[in-house]
């Protein structure tokens, strides 16, 4: 499966301002997830998001705090996975 970084923050920005951020937050790819109040549950709910749609499984060297602060380091370490 091919997918791009852009496609991958698309979607995942997508899924955040649906599923875990109040309505009017701003959020994009860039925006850190603990400045809008994204936990831990969060990103397990993320991660589960990840492995459900592109079928990938985040090695524990991945799952670190620098690969996981924003949409687009996350997806900057997705990519390696296609």
């Amino acid at each position: 499966m091919e997918l791009s970084q852009k496609k991958i923050e698309t979607d995942l920005v997508d899924f955040i301002k649906s599923s875990l951020l109040e309505e009017g937050i701003f959020f994009d790819q860039n925006t850190y997830l603990w400045e809008v109040g994204l936990d831990s549950i969060s990103i397990v709910s993320i991660i589960l998001y990840l492995e459900r749609n592109y079928k990938i499984n985040l090695s524990e060297e991945d799952l670190n705090p620098e690969n996981l602060k924003s949409v687009k380091a996350i997806a900057d370490c997705c990519t390696k996975y296609f």
